[in-house]
């Protein structure tokens, strides 16, 4: 008797399991159906804008000026292209 009642708990607990699997299921679609349902004005559309374009700051450039230095740690003086520097001297 015991083995039963033991079984029949497994499948209650399978049941209610998959019910709730269900409920959830259910009520995750009910929130996105009712969500995508809801859209904005022009108003608030145009007020979040200004709000994340505020947020974000003004657009800057860095530009340098000047004589030019070495490019990628590279001594002055030597070809950019070192292994074909190398060869020609060879």
């Amino acid at each position: 008797m015991f083995e039963q009642e033991v079984e029949m708990e497994k499948r209650q607990s399978s049941l209610l399991l998959v019910v709730a699997l269900v409920v959830a299921t259910v009520g995750a679609a009910v929130y996105f159906l009712i969500q995508s349902r809801q859209v904005l004005t022009t108003q608030e559309a145009t007020n979040l804008a200004i709000e994340v374009l505020k947020a974000q700051g003004p657009a800057t450039d860095k530009f340098h000026t000047g004589a030019g230095g070495t490019q990628h740690g590279r001594q002055a003086g030597r070809p950019a292209l070192s292994l074909v520097g190398q060869s020609r001297s060879r």
